[in-house]
């Protein structure tokens, strides 16, 4: 009688020790976010020199900005690019 309760008890505890003992893999996955910081540039615009600069566009390609702000030039507008990150 012993022996069948000592069987059970050690069945029963190899059994739920798996579900109380978790490693740090299983626990949970990590994700970790990498984020790609890209320049843009901004071409900006203004009709006189005493007027404000007002944004015209944002674009991640510096070829484009600069297709942007020749033609605003040659609509005869004051435009300059400014490169941010």
């Amino acid at each position: 009688m012993f022996r069948k309760v000592l069987y059970a008890t050690a069945a029963v505890a190899t059994l739920l020790v798996p579900l109380g003992l978790t490693s740090q893999a299983d626990a949970g996955v990590h994700v970790e976010l990498v984020r790609y910081h890209r320049a843009h540039y901004d071409v900006l615009y203004r009709s006189c020199n005493r007027e404000p600069w007002l944004l015209y566009r944002t674009t991640y390609s510096r070829h484009y900005a600069h297709e942007l702000a020749e033609s605003l030039h040659c609509r005869g507008l004051e435009t300059s690019i400014v490169r941010c990150f």
